[in-house]
């Protein structure tokens, strides 16, 4: 009996942390599409033609509906694709496996 409460409690745990993730997405892409100016403008600077923000924002997906780059993030995720950082090309995997070292040493502490 005991054994069959913790899986539900796990499960229940792991499903709110899903949630809590693919909500966390959603917001962060929507929230994009509401600040003044054009991502791509931003990152581009001084670089930014008309044409090289519309490349950019077809690069990185910024020119496909919300749903659509929700769908195309999770699969991405799913399948161990993080992409690569827009700054640099460096792809976020690495970015991120560098710095979980810092980030379990002060989760722990």
């Amino acid at each position: 009996m005991r054994s069959a409460s913790l899986q539900i409690h796990l499960a229940f745990k792991l499903a709110t942390a899903l949630l809590a993730v693919a909500g966390s997405v959603v917001l962060l892409l929507a929230l994009t599409r509401l600040i003044p100016g054009d991502p791509a403008t931003v990152i581009l600077g001084s670089r930014a033609t008309p044409e090289a923000v519309a490349a950019l924002n077809a690069r990185i997906g910024l020119d496909k509906p919300l749903f659509e780059q929700v769908f195309v993030f999770f699969g991405r995720l799913f399948s161990g694709d993080l992409g690569e950082d827009v700054f640099n090309g460096r792809p976020v995997f690495g970015l991120v496996l560098g710095a979980l070292p810092n980030t379990a040493a002060l989760a722990i502490s």
